[in-house]
């Protein structure tokens, strides 16, 4: 049986902001709540950022998981919409999450640490894919910042539900000096801010989604449609009566949420006229409460100066506030330097230990510390603790908040807290503990993964859709619908989020990235004997034996994983189904841990919704890996942020002996690291692609230290700058089809000086055209090469026009005679659309022409030699074999256009031909795709150019057998033929165009 609680108690959440908000000084508080690291460490010990670079650098680099235990006791629910939008998708799940609801709950709450810096954004992506919720730290003194609306953009397209977590409320009264009533207005406009952002994503998202939708012309289903864009408005509008909103100050483990708060003040009787229910609805906003009456009336910001205050400032931060003032009295009162109003900001950077050793020396001059008794702390201090104490009434004695001078000299003795951060610390987090207040917003607003797999996230928690091209073979078709029941079976598991442990349930989980990690960290001795033996019988020992494991990190989205005892077949990201063989799919048997920071933890299985550590998939090579105990699931939905490496060097290895260890290392750092690329060149080079300066270097650390062991001395180039070559188009190109087509003109001046002039088949091409011939001269391709915009690929790759698109689709449609017309243009887009044959992600797409898809452009040439018409010095023209053809051909393609495609005019053997080139097209797009791989400029990556397959010519041999005459293809054709063929098509025509050369960059 599992020691981990079913889906119902149990959240899945990643902390996500901008770099140096807080995020894992914050984490700190959470895990100190385990008592995993000690209270003195939390908010200075950086515990899940584990790694040395981490610690050394101050920010985060790589995602860190951990589990941890919370008791949560839930509020009586009010008739706001989140609550009513949650208990709406619970009812309609049917299942008992809800009950007892009044009763305390044992929750494992699963958190993902992230990074912030942009260079790390792969973990990001990663870690919001496998949660359900998000905790969205801002610094209120910087306030929002680039990496914080990228994040929160991302977490809107994952369906995670938010939680605003407003950090280092201390420093508007530390750094910035401003009063409760300021502070109270900088944190409003600050929410403010914040909500615009949120809504005016959700507006451009829906204008997206609208577009999209008249596109598809799909008009119905608008009542559901405006249900979903109400539950979605009101799960991204961060209000702090909502709960939804955290004030916290994580370096001194201080928070609270308005309920909290509310709860607070009306228990211990400081405002009994009010509910909490009620009360939080007043108590952020412009109102001021009068103790006397009891009453509520409006705050006017003129009435500041006249020491008039809102409930907020009032009760939420004038407590802080004066502990503050109260510790940097007390400091001076022994003759320590304060450092809180010093103008330092010291004490919110990460120097906390070179701070305490000051405070100590400082100590040591003047025989003295703070005490309970000491001016400051007895008159401001401990009355400001008796308000708004949000610590539990069940919590231990030792971390319940002081209410006499005795209780705090006993907690400072018992802590040993001297200085002044220790002191505050030590006060402010058992006034308003902010692991309490996190956790308690995490299981109340956050839904659970069965919630969550659903209703809030069934989207992106989806499988994609299994493959339905299939025949009308009736035997065929049953073994079709056979895996396509069981398919659905697997889909209604997940979307159930079935915890059942049969052996016929369906078991999926999806492993969403990978992380190395030292033997040390990992509690499995079996493990490390299975791999010593396995290390035992390789040739090469120095290459087999390695300290570094990696494992994947997986959510299992149902059923029960098991260690050991099954094999799982494993789905990589691009799997289709193969109808027409039942080739095997891969199994392996894997084991289980349990993510505890930079600790693995053995378990033999893990239930759906929780988040585990698998060991076992690193040979497969993927990056991503859905796991399923059927042949037929399918792999989980994954979003392509469209974020490629910008940053290049060449790696080798200093000694050639060594050159098997840097192979190994490489594979491991590649599978390591979802946003990092590894290519090996026609040179022999291996080519390492990074984000950013920062993520190389942390990269080539990495490459030394980890996975290579520190056996071997690297050699690294210096930035690879990369380029992509394109084309734009000739002046009038888009404006006559016919004219340009014959138009003779003086070759442009690349191909006339070295070494392009050289390129294998230039002689056959000009003006972005070329006819190239295979090797054997079986077969020849008219190609020709024309400039693609970045807005039609998107549209095209995206099967839906955009707005912006449009004079490009017209553009274009003239130049291959698609349209006249302006009116046309929604016909243009369907024509090219339906001839696209192969489309990239470098903004590359191949279409075939109107002719060539029709028919009438697939010429079969019957010649004695067996060969089509190629040119001969010193020969006419007409007297070479298959010249007629060439030239019935030429005008045809001349000739065609949207309307103009029918084979009436066709030969016999032109409809023998047709049917050799419907079986030599999978073997263009293999030439397509490695025509654009390098271009003739620089051998740099093609981007933004529209391949068009203008015509064929194949040459036939007649057939006679019984007086009947038949044709067939004179010399045998190969794939690689065709692709070399079209590669070199590819580049002659790019060359004979106006070139250009174009530089990559991070969008």
């Amino acid at each position: 049986m599992s020691i981990l609680p079913p889906p119902a108690f149990t959240r899945l959440v990643t902390i996500i902001a901008h770099v140096d908000h807080g995020k894992t000084t914050l984490a700190d508080s959470l895990v100190e709540h385990n008592g995993i690291i000690s209270e003195r460490s939390a908010g200075t010990v950086r515990y899940l950022d584990s790694m040395e670079e981490e610690q050394r650098r101050g920010i985060t680099i790589r995602s860190s998981v951990i589990a941890l235990k919370h008791r949560y006791r839930p509020m009586k629910k009010t008739n706001n919409n989140n609550n009513a939008n949650k208990k709406k998708n619970q009812q309609q799940q049917g299942n008992n999450d809800k009950n007892n609801d009044t009763q305390d709950k044992d929750m494992v709450i699963h958190i993902i640490d992230s990074p912030g810096h942009v260079d790390f954004s792969s973990e990001v992506s990663s870690a919001l894919q496998i949660c359900d919720g998000a905790l969205l730290i801002v610094d209120v003194v910087e306030g929002m910042c680039a990496r914080t609306q990228s994040v929160l953009r991302e977490s809107y397209s994952q369906k995670l539900i938010p939680i605003l977590v407003l950090n280092k409320v201390d420093r508007l009264c530390t750094d910035l000096g401003l009063n409760i009533n300021e502070a109270y207005l900088r944190i409003r406009s600050l929410i403010e801010s914040v909500n615009a952002a949120a809504s005016a994503m959700i507006r451009s998202h829906r204008a997206e989604d609208n577009d999209e939708k008249q596109s598809k012309r799909q008009h119905d289903s608008t009542l559901n449609d405006q249900d979903d864009d109400e539950q979605i408005e009101n799960i991204w509008t961060f209000e702090p009566g909502n709960g939804n909103i955290v004030f916290t100050s994580a370096i001194y483990g201080w928070g609270f949420t308005i309920p909290s708060l509310a709860r607070s003040l009306f228990k211990s009787k400081i405002i009994p006229h009010f509910k909490p229910p009620i009360m939080r609805q007043y108590l952020f906003g412009d109102f001021r409460y009068h103790p006397d009456t009891g009453k509520l009336t409006k705050w006017k910001q003129q009435s500041a100066d006249e020491g008039c205050t809102t409930m907020f400032a009032e009760y939420g931060l004038k407590p802080l506030w004066e502990c503050i003032h109260g510790v940097s009295q007390a400091a001076n009162t022994v003759g320590m330097t304060s450092m809180f109003f010093s103008g330092s900001s010291s004490i919110n950077q990460h120097h906390n230990q070179q701070q305490e050793q000051k405070s100590s020396s400082l100590n040591k001059i003047h025989d003295t510390k703070i005490k309970a008794s000491t001016s400051g702390i007895f008159d401001l201090v401990l009355p400001s603790l008796q308000i708004g104490i949000t610590v539990s009434d069940d919590a231990q004695s030792s971390l319940q908040t002081p209410k006499t001078q005795d209780e705090m000299q006993s907690l400072f003795n018992k802590t040993n807290a001297s200085s002044e951060e220790l002191i505050l610390r030590t006060l402010l987090r058992r006034h308003r503990p902010l692991s309490g207040a996190v956790l308690d917003a995490v299981c109340d607003i956050c839904p659970s993964p069965s919630e969550a797999s659903f209703s809030t996230r069934h989207e992106a928690l989806k499988l994609k859709d299994y493959c339905d091209d299939i025949s009308t073979n009736d035997e065929e078709f049953k073994i079709f619908y056979d895996r396509k029941e069981d398919f659905e079976t697997i889909c209604n598991s997940v979307k159930n989020c079935d915890t059942s442990n049969k052996s016929s349930s369906p078991v999926v989980a999806h492993c969403s990235k990978f992380i190395s990690t030292n033997r040390a960290h990992v509690n499995d001795p079996e493990l490390f004997s299975m791999l010593d033996s396995m290390s035992s019988n390789e040739d090469n020992d120095n290459v087999s034996r390695d300290s570094v494991i990696l494992l994947g990190v997986a959510r299992v989205l149902s059923g029960v994983l098991h260690s050991n005892d099954v094999e799982y077949y494993c789905f990589g990201p691009k799997y289709r189904p193969n109808r027409q063989t039942d080739s095997p799919l891969h199994k392996q048997s894997i084991r289980l841990y349990l993510l505890m920071g930079s600790s693995y933890i053995r378990v033999e299985s893990v239930p759906a919704g929780h988040i585990c550590a698998i060991h076992g998939l690193e040979e497969l090579q993927l990056k991503s890996v859905t796991l399923c105990n059927s042949p037929n699931g399918m792999p989980l939905k994954v979003i392509d942020r469209g974020i490629r490496p910008l940053v290049k060097v060449n790696v080798e290895a200093k000694s050639a002996t060594d050159t098997a260890i840097l192979e190994k290392g490489l594979a491991k750092l590649s599978l390591a690291d979802a946003a990092l690329e590894v290519t090996a060149t026609a040179k022999g080079e291996r080519i390492l692609a990074c984000l950013g300066e920062i993520h190389l270097e942390q990269s080539i650390i990495d490459l030394k230290n980890v996975y290579c062991g520190n056996k071997i001395e690297l050699r690294i180039s210096e930035p690879i700058v990369e380029f992509g070559e394109s084309t734009t188009w000739f002046e009038n190109e888009y404006t006559d089809f016919e004219q340009f087509y014959n138009l003779q003109t003086p070759p442009l001046r690349q191909t006339l000086i070295p070494p392009y002039c050289y390129e294998d088949g230039l002689s056959q091409a000009h003006n972005g055209r070329s006819r190239v011939v295979i090797s054997n001269k079986a077969v020849a391709m008219h190609i020709r090469v024309i400039p693609l915009s970045r807005r039609v690929h998107s549209s095209l790759l995206q099967k839906s026009m955009s707005e912006d698109s449009h004079s490009d689709f017209l553009q274009i449609g003239r130049a291959l005679n698609l349209s006249e017309d302006d009116d046309d243009l929604e016909n243009v887009f369907e024509t090219i659309s339906s001839l696209l044959l192969a489309i990239d992600k470098k903004g590359n797409a191949m279409i075939e022409s109107t002719g060539l898809a029709g028919g009438s452009c697939v010429k079969g040439v019957v010649a004695e030699n067996g060969e089509v018409y190629v040119p001969s010095s010193g020969v006419a023209s007409e007297e070479v074999s298959g010249y007629k053809e060439y030239e019935t051909l030429k005008r045809r393609i001349c000739n065609t256009n949207s309307c103009n495609t029918d084979r009436n005019d066709n030969l016999e053997e032109d409809d023998v031909a047709l049917k050799i080139w419907s079986d030599l097209q999978g073997s263009a797009k293999a030439g397509f795709q490695a025509g654009c791989s390098s271009g003739p400029l620089c051998e740099e990556s093609i981007r933004g150019v529209l391949v068009v397959l203008e015509g064929v010519e194949i040459s036939l041999e007649a057939k006679y057998a019984n007086s009947e005459k038949s044709y067939v293809q004179s010399k045998p054709v190969t794939g690689g033929m065709t692709v070399a063929s079209l590669r070199t098509g590819i580049r002659c025509s790019l060359l004979t165009r106006p070139v250009r050369l174009v530089e990559g960059y991070l969008r």
